[in-house]
């Protein structure tokens, strides 16, 4: 039950689960108010309650081996969806739900507050759209735009740099963004062409030694 601790302009403080939190406050009785207007209040009074709770709670949906990855803080590091970004997300998203409940590829998870997360370990992006066109809020850009700005990179957990021979990544590919070069020893290694990678993630999720990540190409 939530109890109230203050109220100032417009905010009121509420007690749950025995802590403080704000959140906006909603005179939905007022005269003066339309259903719509009440609406759109209720709207950005979860807006507002999705960023209050944001860096207080913790994701229950996302694979093992992404929380694991990221467990020293892994908010970071953590990837949205395409056409959007953590600035976006923060300001405007209410944690409706409904981006993360049309994804047909299912990689879209419930992150902090309800926000939607992208997890390439549980697959790859297609950017089909759907997410950006269920949005009624301006979470997401045009997806006449790129999508954003990412591309594989290899660390040196590569198995081949060990000299285990490994081509999951680029059987994984479809735009031909990762190449097997024949002469690097001691069993070769995978070159990638930045200007044709996606940043779809299908090399991701399939690296047996987790060593492919994407990341933003420089400007």
């Amino acid at each position: 039950m939530a109890r109230c601790c203050s109220a100032d302009a417009g905010v009121q403080t509420v007690m749950l689960d025995g802590v403080c939190r704000r959140r906006q406050r909603i005179d939905a009785s007022a005269s003066n108010l339309t259903p719509d207007s009440r609406s759109a209040a209720r709207q950005t009074s979860r807006a507002q309650s999705a960023r209050t709770e944001f860096e207080r709670a913790p994701s229950h949906h996302f694979s093992e081996k992404t929380l694991q990855k990221n467990s020293s803080g892994w908010r970071k590091g953590v990837q949205r969806p395409p056409w959007t970004d953590e600035t976006a997300v923060r300001a405007h998203c209410t944690s409706c739900r409904a981006c993360i409940e049309i994804c047909p590829e299912g990689i879209l998870f419930d992150g902090p507050a309800g926000t939607p997360m992208l997890d390439f370990n549980a697959g790859a992006c297609t950017f089909c759209g759907s997410c950006a066109e269920v949005c009624e809020q301006p979470v997401y850009r045009d997806t006449a735009q790129a999508p954003w700005n990412l591309s594989a990179a290899l660390s040196e957990a590569c198995l081949l740099t060990s000299g285990v021979s490994c081509r999951s990544c680029t059987d994984a590919c479809d735009e031909d963004a990762l190449h097997f070069d024949v002469r690097a020893r001691p069993v070769g290694a995978i070159v990638v062409h930045s200007k044709s990678c996606t940043g779809c993630g299908a090399c991701v999720g399939v690296c047996p030694a987790e060593a492919i990540a994407l990341r933003p190409l420089a400007v």
